[in-house]
């Protein structure tokens, strides 16, 4: 079964005091729909990894 992790980042409402990244709801759907269509297009996936351990 395939599956993977998608970081939503908070609503600008919850970052108000814009200490943290924060992303508009629309764009969360939208990038959420991204991510389904391509799942849904492709039989394989890549090896690629990003970002660091704090």
């Amino acid at each position: 079964m395939r599956h993977g992790f998608v970081h939503i980042p908070l609503l600008p409402e919850q970052a108000a005091d814009g200490s943290q990244p924060s992303m508009s709801l629309d764009m969360i759907v939208e990038g959420l729909r991204l991510v389904a269509q391509v799942c849904i297009a492709h039989d394989s996936d890549i090896l690629v990894s990003g970002g660091t351990i704090c």
